[in-house]
């Protein structure tokens, strides 16, 4: 039997809190991958608004994602918030598959 290639599964990991305050720790919701894909990302606040949606390419490695602002620049407030992210491998692969991840974290900016 012969292997011609090898599958690789991803693996991400992901942040449980983050502290945007620009004290160079924790400043971004950042997102590691092992290998390369596509992902769709949704950030809620406690009553289901939309604080942060964003569509794009990861690349291997340690990713930022998110400083903590809406898309008009305004810094969230404290609080829990909830994320959706949805994973699928790159367009060159041939055979796609996802992975979805839905979980909360608590904003710190003090």
């Amino acid at each position: 039997m012969q292997v011609q290639g090898e599958i690789d599964s991803l693996v991400a990991t992901l942040p449980n809190v983050f502290t945007p305050n620009n004290d160079g720790i924790n400043d971004f919701f950042n997102v590691k991958v092992n290998l390369p894909v596509t992902y769709d990302l949704v950030i809620l606040n406690r009553w289901g608004n939309v604080a942060f949606d964003w569509k794009g390419k990861l690349e291997k490695g340690q990713n930022n994602l998110w400083n903590g602002e809406s898309k008009n620049g305004d810094k969230v407030s404290d609080g829990v918030y909830f994320y959706r992210i949805e994973f699928s491998q790159m367009e060159w692969v041939e055979k796609e598959s996802f992975w979805v991840c839905t979980c909360d974290w608590e904003i710190i900016t003090n």
